[in-house]
């Protein structure tokens, strides 16, 4: 299995992403927080499928 190419500690969109949370078959959920927000936020993030996959 390939690794993620997010990981704690980046930035997307002004979020900060923490810890994975859980690891589905379609979706990753980081834990994340922004600046101004203060109430816990996970962040969904789909899986994309590498070629062969699909139609």
């Amino acid at each position: 299995m390939a690794s993620p190419a997010i990981a704690p500690g980046a930035e997307l969109d002004g979020f900060t992403i923490g810890e994975c949370v859980h690891r589905g078959g379609m979706a990753t959920l980081w834990a994340a927080t922004h600046a101004g927000i203060t109430v816990p936020l996970l962040m969904k993030i789909p899986r994309v499928a590498g070629s062969g996959a699909g139609g």
